[in-house]
C-alpha cells in the first residue's frame, strides 16, 4: 500500500498484467524506459503496456527524464538490490521539496550527492 496526501492507494500488478493507457505513450520503444535498466520487464504495444512480474529489481545508473519518472525511479531504487544512482534529479527536486529528508524519515536509505 502507498499513502499519498492522506489517501491509501493499493497498487498490485501480477505476472503478465496489461495496463491500458489513455493515449499513446511518447516512448514507443520500451527500451527507452530507465526502469528497464533495473530489470523491469515492460513492453509497449500501441496504447498497451505489458508488465511482466520480476523477482527482483537491481541497482543501476539511471536518469530522471521527468518528474513522475524520477519519483518512480526513487521508489524502484529503494526496493532494488544494490545501489541505484539517479542523474538529472532537478526534475525531481522541482516537484518534490526535500524528498530525500521525507524518505529518510520513513526509514529509506537515500542521499543527494552534489557532483
Amino acid at each position: 500500500m502507498l499513502f499519498i496526501n492522506g489517501m491509501v492507494v493499493k497498487m498490485e500488478y501480477k505476472l503478465n498484467d496489461i495496463v491500458e493507457m489513455k493515449k499513446p505513450h511518447p516512448c514507443k520503444k520500451s527500451n527507452q524506459w530507465q526502469i528497464i535498466r533495473m530489470g523491469a520487464d515492460i513492453k509497449i504495444e500501441g496504447r498497451t503496456a505489458v508488465v511482466k512480474g520480476v523477482d527482483q529489481l537491481y541497482g543501476a545508473n539511471v536518469n530522471a527524464t521527468d518528474l513522475r519518472a524520477g519519483a518512480a525511479l526513487i521508489l524502484c531504487g529503494l526496493i532494488a538490490e544494490g545501489e541505484t544512482q539517479i542523474g538529472k534529479i532537478y526534475h525531481i527536486q522541482r516537484g518534490y521539496v526535500d524528498i530525500d529528508k521525507k524518505i529518510r524519515s520513513l526509514g529509506g536509505n537515500i542521499e543527494i550527492v552534489e557532483c
